[in-house]
């Protein structure tokens, strides 16, 4: 049997390719839907012995306290407003209901700071998942290794 290698290699790039943004397209859905893993539903499940959120130690662990309302989350957002409007030197709004569903205005950054804004949603998810910190400066350098692996994918893309 004949075996195109080249062609199985191109495949495997864009199934990398496409499962890396799967991965982000199914979190957002899962936000939306308000069906990511939380303290709170884990506790309602028994599956935890508490409800309470692990950073803050103050409130119910809930999806819209943990994406934008706690307090270690909402520090995290901040510096974020920042960062960004230092590289752009465009403003945004920062609310709720853009960090949880996105940015709809009509502007020229809409996509990539809808793309930027899901790569930190996730960061700050695993960071609540795994009991680590949630701080700022984590989230450069995995953006930036997010990139990195996108921008390898498209150059073996285009080299197959």
């Amino acid at each position: 049997m004949y075996v195109n290698y080249a062609k199985f290699q191109k495949s495997l790039i864009v199934d990398q390719f496409q499962g890396n943004y799967l991965k982000l397209q199914t979190f957002q859905l899962k936000i939306i839907h308000n069906i990511l893993p939380t303290r709170r539903s884990l506790f309602r499940a028994k599956l935890s012995d508490s409800d309470t959120c692990r950073p803050c130690q103050t409130e119910s662990e809930n999806l819209p306290h943990m994406l934008f309302q706690c307090n270690i989350t909402s520090a995290f957002w901040i510096a974020f407003q920042q960062w960004w409007c230092e590289r752009t030197r465009r403003a945004f709004e920062l609310d709720e209901r853009n960090v949880n569903f996105g940015w709809y205005s009509d502007t020229q950054f809409k996509d990539i700071l809808n793309y930027v804004a899901l790569v930190a949603k996730y960061l700050n998810f695993c960071c609540f998942q795994d009991n680590t910190a949630v701080t700022f400066d984590r989230f450069p350098p995995f953006l930036s290794n997010k990139i990195e692996t996108l921008r390898q994918i498209a150059q073996k893309k285009t080299n197959s």
